[in-house]
């Protein structure tokens, strides 16, 4: 049989594991958020280095046809 502070002990570790859990899931949601800028990010400065690239190729093109 259950004392009154071993049900209320009961209760209050019950309490905190889904707060944990709560928490924790927050957090790998923030994680994959990041993860997903970072890797927009990444793509935006591929693309950009790639157009700067073509231009540089496309004032030589010109240089050499002038």
């Amino acid at each position: 049989m259950r004392t009154h502070a071993h049900t209320c002990m009961h209760i209050h570790i019950k309490r905190e594991r889904e707060r944990n859990r709560k928490r924790e899931r927050h957090r790998e949601k923030q994680r994959y958020t990041e993860r997903q800028r970072d890797t927009e990010r990444h793509r935006e400065t591929q693309r950009d280095k790639e157009r700067q690239r073509e231009t540089k190729r496309d004032r030589e093109e010109k240089r050499e046809k002038e």
